[in-house]
């Protein structure tokens, strides 16, 4: 014999189970329609490091409201190196691509250094997701998280061969390796 009271607890308690984790995974999870605008598609994992791999990404992190520009690029190899034109600082680390059905990439062990106000600084290792949508024109919207839980949605331009700005990275890190302890 079934006892029918106790197979309602149990499906009441195994059913608020399940809406706690949906309800939790669909509050941290992407702001997907933000980031994807009419037009727009998501890259495959193979299409993300075509896109990347070898290029950079130079662009206004004010949106044009300060002139803030700041150059991403992507080797290869697995490294990426970012360098801020307003500034004296630099971001290195690893970025992989990574399976998802919105198609994106992760930097990985990121750190930030340089000099502002106060003086050389470097910050603690961190992450980024990145999910890209692109656009027709090959521009593109991503969503990105960081180690903090901070969410955002950008704009980026096309990606471009090389590193343009290898020249302002080098100079800025030899200044940070001289003034690090």
């Amino acid at each position: 014999m079934t006892n029918h009271p106790y197979l309602s607890r149990v499906s009441i308690c195994l059913l608020s189970i399940c809406i706690l984790l949906v309800s939790g995974c669909l509050r941290d999870g992407p702001p997907i329609s933000a980031a994807m605008v009419e037009g727009s598609r998501t890259l495959t994992e193979a299409e993300v490091y075509s896109r990347y791999a070898g290029n950079s990404i130079r662009f206004d992190i004010t949106d044009g409201a300060k002139g803030h520009f700041r150059e991403v690029y992507f080797a290869k190899d697995g490294s990426f190196q970012t360098v801020d034109f307003f500034r004296e600082g630099i971001v290195e680390g690893t970025w992989q691509t990574h399976e998802s059905p919105f198609g994106g990439y992760v930097w990985k062990n990121a750190t930030s250094t340089g000099f502002d106000e106060e003086g050389f600084y470097r910050s603690e290792y961190y992450d980024v997701h990145l999910l890209v949508n692109v656009l027709q024109d090959g521009t593109a919207m991503l969503w990105g998280r960081n180690t903090n839980g901070e969410q955002y949605v950008v704009s980026q331009p096309k990606p471009t061969p090389g590193f343009q700005g290898r020249a302002r990275f080098n100079e800025i890190k030899r200044k940070i390796s001289a003034a690090s302890p």
